[in-house]
């Protein structure tokens, strides 16, 4: 420690700075900053963090540990009609992606490896994306078949209303 002392002296109308070193008796007690992070911790790897004493300017320096690898689906059921499709989105840990998504019917229903879903055909097929930490999660999709529309069911409907709408309004 650096301790710094003045004495103003009458001859010389100035003030005289010494400096002295000293030695502070260890008392086992520090004045600690707060912690603040060098390295942050990932699923893979372990951070560090840091804090200094005010006093002596002693440093800490303590490893953080690995992040707990998870993986979040934003929809745990999905109902699609066939030829539609849904990105399904994925959350996971600081460090960590997807490794893979994987359909368990490719027949019913396909999905890239960004998460998007493309209903095919009417079925029941589950969804399941992977991470490179070694979790998974799942989504059960429903797919259901295009409705067919008749051109005669539609013309009949129309007919139908024009004839309503004209008796409504006393033309025949």
């Amino acid at each position: 420690c650096i301790l710094l002392t003045r004495e103003y002296t009458q001859k010389t109308r100035r003030f005289l700075y010494e400096e002295q070193r000293l030695t502070i008796p260890a008392t086992g007690k520090h004045d600690w900053s707060d912690w603040w992070i060098v390295k942050k911790s990932t699923v893979f790897k372990t951070g560090t963090k840091k804090r200094e004493c005010w006093i002596c300017d002693k440093t800490q320096t303590v490893s953080i540990p690995k992040l707990k690898p998870f993986v979040k689906l934003n929809k745990k059921t999905i109902s699609l009609t066939a030829g539609k499709s849904y990105r399904l989105k994925a959350s996971y840990a600081k460090g960590d992606s997807v490794k893979k998504c994987k359909s368990s019917n490719k027949k019913v229903a396909t999905v890239s490896k960004k998460g998007v879903i493309s209903a095919r055909q009417a079925g029941k097929v589950r969804i399941t994306i992977y991470t490179k930490s070694g979790k998974k999660a799942t989504c059960k999709v429903t797919v259901t078949a295009k409705k067919m529309i008749s051109k005669k069911s539609s013309i009949y409907n129309s007919l139908t209303y024009l004839h309503i709408y004209r008796m409504q309004n006393g033309n025949s």
